[in-house]
């Protein structure tokens, strides 16, 4: 009998540490959003956890709990969700949740290149994020690439302070999921490097969008047949032309706010083919023999590649 107690009790104590070591945890609850659960009066310490405290938000860094066991990539997209400071009391690095959570925000991918979750969601320690990472296709005028951003404190950190104010945890927005992906672009994996790269906004938009978009219709469609209702729900956003035709058309909001508030690190630049369309219009207009036309193409084409 005192075995078994032993033994019960040993098993009630692994239990209350593993409910213990996720303090903030929710649920995907609809296409791009999160229900958070955080019990009354629970303290963080926003040196261990993944939490970011910012003037308008508190940022909690989500991340499907099934996709912690794996290295590298991420293999879901981690989430970035807002919930209004006024929920919570702030004293140096420690985070109080006095009142508790038990409501659903919006959630903004941090990874157009991963599939989009659909289970249990957690906060987890930085420790076991740092070394993992998303990634983000950045067009420049000298192509498209796929750049690595480690999900390291200082990095999210820097990626939450520009977007503080953009996003909106009532409801997910288009132009705002589209600036998240532009600073994640613009802001180097090293945040204290002194350069400046020359982005193609409208281009890496679009690129994102539809690997976005092309990734999770992919990876939905067979949990979606086997009757998978949050699958199918999101399978039929992700199949539709219209919704990835909406998320592009926000390329301009994204243009808007990196001339505004991403000055330092990136130049807005258009590529050598819009630099041709650009040009074969207005020149089309006007009467030159096609020798010179020919040769303005071909002027605008160079100088548009040049940083």
């Amino acid at each position: 009998m005192r075995v078994t107690v032993a033994v019960l009790t040993a098993f009630l104590a692994v239990l209350s540490t593993a409910a213990a070591e996720y303090p903030i945890k929710g649920e995907v609850s609809g296409t791009f959003e999160v229900r958070v659960e955080v019990s009354p009066g629970t303290q963080v310490d926003a040196g261990e956890y993944a939490v970011v405290p910012g003037k308008e938000y508190l940022y909690l860094v989500m991340v499907e709990k099934d996709d912690l066991a794996s290295s590298g990539e991420f293999k879901t997209q981690p989430f970035l969700v807002p919930v209004p400071m006024k929920k919570v009391e702030v004293c140096g690095s420690l985070v109080k949740f006095p009142n508790g959570l038990d409501e659903v925000f919006a959630a903004y991918c941090l990874n157009p290149m991963g599939r989009h979750p659909r289970g249990e969601m957690v906060v987890p320690k930085w420790s076991e994020i740092e070394a993992r990472y998303v990634g983000i296709k950045v067009v420049t005028t000298e192509g498209t690439h796929t750049e690595e951003r480690h999900l390291t404190t200082e990095w999210v950190k820097a990626v939450c302070d520009r977007v503080d104010g953009v996003v909106d945890p009532k409801e997910w927005k288009r132009d705002s999921q589209t600036i998240v992906w532009m600073t994640e672009a613009a802001i180097p994996e090293r945040v204290n490097v002194d350069t400046k790269a020359r982005i193609d906004v409208n281009a890496t938009v679009q690129v994102n969008a539809q690997a976005f978009f092309d990734i999770n219709r992919s990876e939905l469609k067979e949990l979606a047949e086997a009757g998978d209702e949050m699958a199918r729900q999101l399978l039929e956003f992700f199949s539709s032309k219209e919704e990835l035709e909406r998320m592009i058309d926000t390329a301009r909001d994204a243009l808007n706010f990196v001339e505004q508030h991403l000055n330092d690190v990136v130049t807005a630049a258009q590529t050598a083919k819009e630099v041709y369309e650009t040009a074969k219009g207005v020149l089309g207009k006007v009467p030159v023999p096609p020798i010179v036309t020919a040769t303005a193409l071909v002027a605008l084409a160079i100088f548009g590649r040049r940083p």
